[in-house]
């Protein structure tokens, strides 16, 4: 007789999590806040899978996906969302009844025009670990979602509904992230000259053109250093990294727990260097023996955002810094053995051109004070969505976001000279020739010091590392004969330099 079979469907686990953008990107970053979804799906008994597109073309391997309940998708706003909506229109052709749910900070900042879209179910705001478990026990079951907190999604009838935030989560519950759903040692090989890892979310103040308001709501919260400690301590027993870079936006913010952080990591004796985000107007209040601290814990590169070399411009933004303070800090680090790292911006409403010129004086005093001190850019402004700087521009300047997700690639793009409208077009090509100058000196001082094998993890190939090295210094030539004459206007070489060496990182 046979057995009677059992038909009964097996209940779906399988969430995919994608991380958009172009394939084949060189040198990428671990996909940490996918890691930080994957983590209660896998408390929960579900299987998440990540797809990373930048190291796997996903028209030839996501064909399949019945097994899957659903998919996650994380954009920034920018040239993300194209890709994003590239693999969303993908999805929905070979598997039209998927939710495909987006989250991260671009859907977050705008989402009912992202929940808008044809291809996009329902977006997540703010953060995702809870929501995505209480979607997923919604969609299992077939039950409305709108009493979930923190979405934003199209009803039957196509109408927009958004519901409550949802308030920020004890970040102490997101321990000991899955890397193991990553093949890292194939696909991260970067991750072992710069492991990153986050140890606090959000920030408290009140930066104008901060994309953080909108997301935490200038609310911050920290893993104990218990916690930290034991997180890294594994990460650096499982992976050997050669530095950790702390990637919150703003790591000194309790300074009780940093010197609880650095006194465990102290006791730990590891051969591990750190990086991390602060404030100047933190340095400058510092005491000789908190650095003294922080070195002994192997604090080596200490990074701030100095954004403008002039007051006014400074108070426009709420920066809630001053000038004074900028130059400041770049001598405490110096004097106190750091590695400085910072960046500036320019291109802000009403900023003029004697202004401007007062933040290239700036870098230059920066140059002056530490020739090592690293300037990693002169950013053009860029207006994101919902923070105060960009409320003031679509008031009194009468700038306009875009108004439909898919314009987002087209119109708007970080660090980018059409997002500066209400500039004339020759102070845009100005503001140009000074940011990818800027660049350039900054590429090539990082080229000086990167070790060979940094070289080959950020490039790929041994091939490739005499010719762009050599490519890099010929521009960079040009780059500071341009900064001493202050002679931006027509940088034609400029560009091809950002052609040049956008293809050799496999980068857009």
């Amino acid at each position: 007789m046979l057995e009677k079979l059992n038909l009964k469907k097996e209940k779906k686990k399988k969430v995919l999590l994608v991380m958009p953008a172009k394939y084949g990107i060189k040198d990428v970053n671990l996909p940490l806040y996918l890691l930080f979804i994957a983590k209660p799906l896998l408390e929960h008994g579900y299987e998440p899978v990540i797809f990373d597109c930048r190291i796997k073309n996903y028209k030839t391997n996501l064909k399949n996906l019945d097994d899957f309940i659903c998919v996650g998708i994380t954009t920034m706003s920018g040239e993300q969302i194209k890709y994003a909506l590239e693999v969303s229109k993908h999805i929905r052709k070979i598997n039209p009844g998927l939710k495909i749910i987006w989250g991260g900070p671009h859907p977050s900042s705008m989402p009912e025009q992202t929940a808008a879209n044809q291809n996009v179910d329902i977006v997540v705001k703010g953060e995702g670990e809870e929501t995505i478990i209480e979607i997923i026990h919604s969609i299992e079951k077939d039950k409305s979602i709108k009493k979930i907190k923190g979405l934003s999604f199209k009803d039957k009838n196509g109408k927009i509904i958004s519901t409550s935030d949802r308030p920020l989560r004890d970040i102490n519950k997101s321990v000991d992230l899955p890397y193991h759903l990553l093949n890292i040692k194939k696909n991260y090989l970067g991750a072992y000259y710069r492991f990153g890892y986050v140890s606090s979310k959000g920030c408290p103040h009140r930066c104008g053109f901060c994309s953080n308001e909108c997301n935490y709501g200038r609310k911050w919260v920290g893993k104990s250093p218990k916690i930290v400690v034991e997180e890294l301590d594994k990460i650096i027993k499982t992976f050997h990294p050669k530095r950790i870079v702390f990637l919150d936006s703003n790591f000194f913010v309790d300074r009780k727990r940093i010197e609880d952080i650095c006194n465990l990591i102290i006791k730990k004796r590891w051969d591990v260097e750190f990086y991390a985000m602060v404030r100047c107007d933190y340095l400058v209040r510092y005491t000789t023996s908190f650095f003294r601290l922080l070195k002994k814990a192997n604090f080596k590169e200490l990074a701030f955002g100095a954004e403008s070399g002039d007051d006014r411009i400074l108070n426009l933004i709420t920066k809630d810094i001053t000038v004074k303070q900028i130059v400041d800090s770049v001598k405490i680090l110096k004097k106190n053995g750091f590695i400085v790292l910072l960046s500036l911006m320019m291109g802000f409403p009403s900023e003029t051109e004697s202004e401007l010129n007062r933040t290239l004086d700036v870098y230059d005093k920066i140059k002056t004070i530490d020739k090592n001190a690293r300037i990693n850019g002169l950013f053009i402004f860029t207006p994101f969505p919902r923070n105060s700087l960009t409320n003031l521009l679509i008031e009194k300047y009468h700038y306009k976001l875009p108004e439909k997700l898919e314009d987002w690639t087209k119109e708007w793009g970080f660090n980018d000279k059409r997002n500066i409208t209400w500039i004339n077009k020759k102070l845009k090509s100005k503001y140009e020739g000074i940011n990818v100058c800027a660049r350039i000196m900054f590429i090539n001082q990082l080229l000086d010091q990167w070790s060979y094998k940094q070289k080959i993890a950020k490039f790929g190939t041994p091939l490739m590392v005499y010719p762009i090295v050599i490519f890099n210094r010929f521009f960079n030539i040009l780059a500071k004969i341009r900064w001493k004459l202050r002679f931006f206007n027509a940088p034609l070489d400029l560009r091809l330099w950002q052609l040049g060496y956008s293809k050799t990182k496999g980068m857009s």
